[in-house]
């Protein structure tokens, strides 16, 4: 008994430990930075960027390229707004808002202040969030469904936003910082 007591708690400690990068990210302000690929996709429009993303405390830097590197869009500001928009080709402008500043970068609206918060596996903060049966199931905010396909070091790799007709998908390869 003794024998099998032990293998089952063994395993059971393999089980928790599996489960463990399943648990949301304590998301606190700070300093962090990302890298990875957004595909995103509505009626109106589709396509795929090279994302850098560098946030410190609610001021974030986020950069759009394209496959081959080129430049597309340059968003810059507190994620509250208000946001300088720089695009290939086009002198800078500031929009209200995060949201504005990327569906006029990317034709498809995506709401950064929030987005800054899912992307580190928590809800946004100040807004009810309708969590799935486990955190792996992901929750719905503002409208926007958040799931989470990998994990990366403890922290989201892949995550997925669906609202109505748009989708967005975020693969991160590379996570710096808090």
């Amino acid at each position: 008994w003794c024998q099998v007591l032990l293998v089952c708690c063994v395993a059971g400690l393999g089980a928790c430990e599996s489960l463990k990068s399943l648990q949301p990210i304590k998301a606190a302000p700070g300093e962090w930075a990302l890298k990875g690929r957004l595909g995103y996709r509505s009626p109106e429009h589709n396509g795929s960027v090279v994302v850098t993303w560098h946030q410190k405390d609610d001021v974030f830097d986020l950069t759009f390229r394209s496959s081959l590197g080129l430049f597309v869009a340059h968003l810059a500001g507190p994620v509250r707004g208000p946001i300088e928009l720089t695009q290939a080709g086009a002198e800078p402008v500031v929009l209200d808002n995060p949201e504005a500043a990327t569906a006029r970068a990317l034709g498809v609206g995506l709401p950064l202040t929030a987005v800054s918060w899912w992307i580190r596996g928590a809800p946004a903060p100040g807004r009810h969030a309708a969590l799935g049966e486990t955190f792996a199931d992901g929750f719905v905010q503002r409208g926007w469904t958040v799931t989470f396909g990998k994990y990366l070091n403890n922290r989201p790799g892949r995550i997925t936003l669906t609202r109505e007709s748009w989708r967005f998908v975020l693969v991160i390869r590379e996570w710096e910082g808090a």
